[in-house]
Protein backbone atom coordinates (compact mmCIF):
# COMPACT_ATOMS: atom_id res chain seq x y z
CA UNK A 1 0.00 0.00 0.00
CA UNK A 2 2.73 2.45 0.65
CA UNK A 3 3.95 1.83 -2.69
CA UNK A 4 0.62 3.09 -4.21
CA UNK A 5 0.85 6.03 -2.38
CA UNK A 6 4.80 6.85 -3.47
CA UNK A 7 3.79 5.86 -7.29
CA UNK A 8 0.83 8.62 -7.20
CA UNK A 9 2.49 11.40 -6.33
CA UNK A 10 5.12 10.52 -9.73
CA UNK A 11 4.22 12.37 -13.16
CA UNK A 12 4.59 11.19 -16.08
CA UNK A 13 7.67 12.37 -18.27
CA UNK A 14 7.30 11.97 -21.91
CA UNK A 15 10.90 12.04 -23.82
CA UNK A 16 10.30 15.67 -25.06
CA UNK A 17 9.95 16.71 -21.51
CA UNK A 18 12.47 15.01 -20.86
CA UNK A 19 14.80 16.88 -23.28
CA UNK A 20 14.06 20.27 -22.82
CA UNK A 21 14.02 20.08 -18.67
CA UNK A 22 17.45 21.69 -18.60
CA UNK A 23 16.29 24.39 -21.20
CA UNK A 24 13.58 25.34 -18.49
CA UNK A 25 15.62 25.25 -15.45
CA UNK A 26 18.13 27.49 -16.92
CA UNK A 27 15.61 29.98 -18.80
CA UNK A 28 14.40 29.99 -14.91
CA UNK A 29 17.58 30.98 -13.67
CA UNK A 30 18.77 33.16 -16.33
CA UNK A 31 15.01 35.09 -15.51
CA UNK A 32 15.62 35.15 -11.57
CA UNK A 33 19.20 36.50 -12.47
CA UNK A 34 17.90 39.29 -14.62
CA UNK A 35 15.07 40.20 -12.32
CA UNK A 36 17.93 40.40 -9.23
CA UNK A 37 19.89 43.07 -11.66
CA UNK A 38 16.95 44.87 -12.13
CA UNK A 39 15.50 44.93 -8.39
CA UNK A 40 19.22 46.19 -7.65
CA UNK A 41 19.57 48.69 -10.20
CA UNK A 42 15.89 50.06 -9.24
CA UNK A 43 16.42 49.95 -5.67
CA UNK A 44 19.66 51.93 -6.11
CA UNK A 45 17.82 54.59 -8.34
CA UNK A 46 15.25 55.63 -6.39
CA UNK A 47 17.30 55.54 -3.31
CA UNK A 48 19.01 58.24 -5.36
CA UNK A 49 16.37 60.01 -6.15
CA UNK A 50 15.47 60.44 -2.27
CA UNK A 51 18.63 61.16 -0.87
CA UNK A 52 20.16 63.55 -3.16
CA UNK A 53 19.52 66.32 -5.52
CA UNK A 54 21.06 64.42 -8.53
CA UNK A 55 18.24 63.62 -11.70
CA UNK A 56 20.50 60.70 -13.09
CA UNK A 57 21.52 57.06 -11.29
CA UNK A 58 24.98 55.44 -13.03
CA UNK A 59 24.76 51.83 -12.47
CA UNK A 60 28.44 50.74 -13.66
CA UNK A 61 28.87 47.57 -14.62
CA UNK A 62 32.31 46.78 -12.62
CA UNK A 63 32.80 43.15 -12.04
CA UNK A 64 34.45 41.16 -15.23
CA UNK A 65 31.61 38.29 -13.70
CA UNK A 66 29.03 40.08 -14.37
CA UNK A 67 29.71 41.76 -17.69
CA UNK A 68 28.54 39.05 -19.76
CA UNK A 69 25.29 38.36 -18.37
CA UNK A 70 24.29 41.75 -17.97
CA UNK A 71 25.22 42.58 -21.84
CA UNK A 72 23.54 38.89 -23.30
CA UNK A 73 20.35 40.13 -21.35
CA UNK A 74 20.76 43.84 -21.55
CA UNK A 75 17.46 43.76 -23.87
CA UNK A 76 15.52 42.18 -20.80
CA UNK A 77 17.52 44.35 -18.66
CA UNK A 78 16.37 48.04 -20.05
CA UNK A 79 13.00 46.70 -21.26
CA UNK A 80 12.26 46.14 -17.48
CA UNK A 81 13.66 49.29 -16.22
CA UNK A 82 11.87 51.53 -18.81
CA UNK A 83 8.42 49.60 -17.65
CA UNK A 84 9.44 50.57 -14.47
CA UNK A 85 10.68 53.77 -15.00
CA UNK A 86 7.90 55.38 -17.28
CA UNK A 87 8.94 58.74 -18.98
CA UNK A 88 12.67 58.61 -17.53
CA UNK A 89 15.62 57.68 -19.92
CA UNK A 90 16.98 54.66 -19.12
CA UNK A 91 19.72 53.57 -21.72
CA UNK A 92 23.13 51.65 -22.06
CA UNK A 93 25.52 53.50 -22.49
CA UNK A 94 29.58 53.86 -22.31
CA UNK A 95 31.31 56.66 -20.35
CA UNK A 96 35.40 57.71 -20.60
CA UNK A 97 36.85 58.61 -17.22
CA UNK A 98 39.84 60.32 -16.76
CA UNK A 99 41.46 61.25 -13.26
CA UNK A 100 41.68 64.76 -12.25
CA UNK A 101 44.32 66.46 -10.14
CA UNK A 102 42.80 66.06 -7.16
CA UNK A 103 42.40 61.98 -7.80
CA UNK A 104 39.20 61.77 -8.44
CA UNK A 105 37.58 60.07 -11.65
CA UNK A 106 35.31 62.79 -13.65
CA UNK A 107 33.72 61.80 -16.48
CA UNK A 108 34.70 63.13 -19.71
CA UNK A 109 32.62 61.37 -22.37
CA UNK A 110 30.93 64.60 -23.70
CA UNK A 111 34.92 66.43 -23.54
CA UNK A 112 35.95 68.32 -26.89
CA UNK A 113 37.28 65.69 -29.28
CA UNK A 114 40.44 67.88 -29.89
CA UNK A 115 41.24 67.95 -26.14
CA UNK A 116 41.33 64.01 -25.70
CA UNK A 117 45.35 63.96 -26.91
CA UNK A 118 46.47 65.80 -23.57
CA UNK A 119 44.40 63.33 -21.39
CA UNK A 120 46.32 60.83 -19.74
CA UNK A 121 44.82 57.38 -18.99
CA UNK A 122 41.35 56.78 -19.71
CA UNK A 123 38.85 54.43 -18.56
CA UNK A 124 35.69 53.23 -20.44
CA UNK A 125 32.88 52.12 -18.40
CA UNK A 126 30.03 50.26 -19.16
CA UNK A 127 27.12 51.37 -17.45
CA UNK A 128 22.99 51.82 -17.33
CA UNK A 129 21.84 55.26 -17.60
CA UNK A 130 18.87 56.29 -15.80
CA UNK A 131 17.77 60.03 -16.06
CA UNK A 132 14.60 61.30 -14.63
CA UNK A 133 15.79 65.56 -15.55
Amino acid sequence: MSNDIQMSSLIPMPRDEMRSLKAKDDEIARIYQVEANVRSIYQSAVHLARTSTKTQYIYTITSYREIPFIVTNMDDILSRLRILFPDCSVQFTSIKMAMGADGAMRDITNLDPKAMPFIGQIQIKECISIDWS
